[in-house]
């Protein structure tokens, strides 16, 4: 489908003319930067804590609901959020959505069931998508494209950072945080893993509630009272949200149920979501109200590239993180420290690479397709690697993996939000930017869920034992479900290559278009 004309953009809004003082700008990012960290942290020291979490709580077979659930209520919010920020609005969204995810993180870590933890955590995660996950909206409020480029890589930085920092300070935290009498005990050490979040959140949230301008978005809802209300898009909304937890239900009978893939409740729960979906894109396209997906948005070939990249990088990113420090704990037989001192490779490169992107934009002049087509393939070639990765293989050689995969990860970090923004109008530019990270968070959802249903399956009905996993021991059988896990991952590394090979090669900066979208190279 030919690109559909755009709205015109207002002007974009470049360095200082948000009249706020260097000093001022400087502590709004970095309170910014920590509010996309506590996001990262959380996901990154919480996979490798979990065999410690599920020795102490039990319940191996929702191993993956901890994760999932957290993915979850970020992508029922996501597109929810997003557009109402472009609608309201964006401080409230991003103060109201800092203070839920510091509750649900408290009550993460004073959770004493995997029931518990699991409703504490998608709690945590709607509270992402409502509000942390607006920090690169904001990032585009403040900053003209190539500006907002270069402080993307940054931000794709922070995102390498938390994963260098959070699965080492997430095993140390479960194995050595401090003891609190009866309620945190040697076996109860990961609660840390959810408290350490506070003081982050508490700092980020001074910093904007104080500095943060609260009209720096441009809304375009002028209507107040029930005017305003009545521009919602609710039936948007709740087919959205019902077409994602409809979907994650049928992941999950697959991994419950003894037919596994061919199971007939699963089979039409995958129907059922297929049809939601589809319902939700048709709405999205002729509806009046202020449309969660615009139509505008959704007929516009670069942001479906966009869309695309965010899919499958979520769906590669999470399901990476949270699969390898099981291997390196049930199959090599790490300690849990011992595992987050082990993926520091992936962690340090995919860090390094994501903060280089910018500067390799700029000597491209923003197109970016080279830089995605060699991401994207030395990072399928890394997954085909750990396919092969059992109890034997070299650390070195891991190591050598995980400095692929980081690579391959650190391109698409800085440049997915970025290309989904210079597309549109600054009035959809929460819209635009949360329906990225919505689809992100499918993808996470999907990767996770879907690769998890495959290990469970090649366990068989008992999964993995809690006992071996608690004593950070060899688990039998584990290392064939892990193999036949990354094979998945390794798929959907090669439908990235092939999405990245079938995009046009445009600029990130837009500068061509005037500003008004990117340029064919």
């Amino acid at each position: 489908m030919p690109d559909a004309p755009m709205p015109e953009r207002g002007a974009a809004a470049a360095w200082g003319s948000h009249n706020l003082g260097r000093r001022a700008l400087i502590a709004i990012m970095t309170a910014l930067m920590l509010t996309l960290l506590l996001q990262a942290l959380d996901q990154t020291m919480v996979a490798l804590a979990m065999p410690k979490i599920v020795g102490s709580l039990a319940g191996f077979d929702r191993y993956a609901w901890v994760v999932t659930a957290y993915v979850l209520g970020a992508t029922v919010a996501l597109p929810i959020a997003g557009r109402l920020s472009d609608q309201f609005g964006r401080k409230g969204f991003v103060l109201g959505g800092i203070a839920v995810f510091l509750a649900g993180s408290a009550l993460s870590g004073a959770a004493s069931t995997m029931g518990e933890l699991i409703a504490f955590r998608a709690i945590q995660g709607a509270a992402a998508g409502c509000g942390i996950t607006l920090v690169f909206s904001v990032v585009a409020d403040l900053f003209e494209p190539r500006e907002r480029a270069r402080w993307s890589g940054f931000f794709g930085a922070v995102y390498g950072f938390a994963s260098f920092a959070g699965p080492t300070l997430g095993g140390w935290l479960a194995e050595h945080g401090p003891l609190i009498g009866q309620f945190v005990t040697d076996d109860t050490r990961w609660r840390w893993v959810f408290y350490i979040h506070l003081p982050f959140g508490l700092i980020a949230f001074g910093v904007l509630a104080a500095l943060l301008p609260a009209h720096l978005s441009e809304r375009v809802t002028r209507e107040r009272g029930w005017a305003a209300v009545r521009r919602i898009d609710f039936a948007g909304a709740g087919l959205s949200a019902a077409a994602t937890i409809l979907l994650m239900l049928a992941l999950t009978w697959v991994s419950v149920d003894r037919a596994g893939w061919g199971s007939p409740r699963a089979l039409a729960g995958f129907a059922v979501s297929a049809a939601l979906f589809a319902a939700f894109y048709w709405h999205e396209r002729r509806t009046s109200a202020e449309a969660i997906l615009p139509r505008a948005i959704l007929e516009v070939r670069d942001f479906r590239s966009a869309a695309a990249y965010g899919l499958l990088v979520g769906m590669v990113w999470l399901s990476i993180v949270f699969y390898l420090p099981l291997y390196l704990q049930g199959v090599a037989g790490m300690s849990a420290s011992a595992a987050g001192v082990a993926m520091l490779p992936l962690t340090v490169a995919q860090t390094l690479y994501a903060s280089c992107i910018g500067t390799m934009l700029r000597r491209t002049g923003g197109h970016y397709r080279g830089l995605a087509t060699f991401g994207s393939i030395v990072l399928l070639l890394a997954l085909v690697a750990t396919t092969q990765m059992g109890a034997t293989t070299p650390q070195l050689l891991v190591s050598v993996v995980m400095i692929a995969i980081g690579i391959g990860i650190g391109v698409f970090m800085p440049v997915t939000s970025t290309l989904a923004q210079i597309v549109v109008p600054r009035s959809m530019l929460g819209a635009a930017t949360n329906s990225v990270g919505y689809l992100r968070s499918v993808g996470q959802m999907l990767g996770v869920a879907a690769v998890g249903a495959i290990v469970q399956s090649s366990l068989g009905a008992n999964g993995a034992p809690v006992a071996a996993l608690r004593a950070g021991a060899r688990v039998e059988g584990l290392e064939t479900a892990l193999q036949n896990g990354m094979a998945a991952i390794a798929v959907f590394a090669l439908v990235l290559v092939i999405a990245v090979r079938l995009a046009r090669d445009v600029s990130v900066f837009g500068e061509a278009a005037g500003g008004r979208g990117p340029s064919p190279k």
